[in-house]
């Protein structure tokens, strides 16, 4: 039986999202300094962005602030200070939490428009009650089977998302009932449903 890969899915956003950041500072000049009263070289003039990491040799997951993050010769480095106790320390991108790339991503001015990310197109789950489900995130569109040998199962259909909230559904169509494993799909993609 195959199942949703959930942790190798996390590796391929998170991977997404550190390459989008690297990308964000090399085109900001290779080095972005936060905080509103640094005025030096690579000043974004932003507050420092507040994420949540669980390093290495830590306790467990802790919230600190995102000093620095300069790329050379391809190797990003992160300087970031603990919330709690005002300790520097480098931080290694993979101790960043899921879904807490973004928020250093989006501290640093743009600098060139490199497109849309080049995430998941097309995801395909597989529950363990044998339902299979397809969403193609490109077309906004979702096919569903809820008996692999049954081919009087298979439904199709699409979905629309929000123009002011481009991660948000709010129609579908295909069927009367958006069938509840689609649902479950759509929200493991990141997607909220505002049906």
């Amino acid at each position: 039986m195959s199942k949703t890969d959930f942790y190798q899915m996390h590796r391929i956003i998170h991977s997404a999202e550190l390459r989008e950041l690297q990308q964000a500072v090399t085109d900001f000049g290779g080095e972005a300094h936060f905080g509103t009263d640094y005025t030096g070289p690579g000043a974004t003039g932003h507050e420092r962005p507040v994420i949540c990491v669980n390093r290495y040799h830590g306790e467990g997951p802790e919230d600190v602030f995102i000093n620095a993050i300069s790329v050379k010769e391809g190797c990003m480095d992160i300087l970031a200070e603990t919330k709690e106790y005002g300790d520097e320390f480098t931080l290694e991108p993979s101790e960043i939490e899921f879904g807490h790339v973004s928020f250093i991503t989006d501290a640093i001015p743009d600098g060139t428009d490199h497109g849309e990310p080049s995430i998941i197109k097309t995801a395909t789950f597989t529950t363990v009650s044998g339902e299979w489900i397809s969403v193609n995130t490109d077309d906004h569109t979702w096919e569903y089977q809820r008996d692999a040998d049954d081919d009087e199962t298979y439904a199709s259909g699409g979905y629309q998302t929000d123009d002011d909230r481009p991660c948000t559904v709010i129609d579908y169509d295909g069927c009367f009932c958006l069938p509840f494993a689609v649902h479950d799909a759509l929200r493991r993609l990141g997607y909220a449903i505002d049906l």
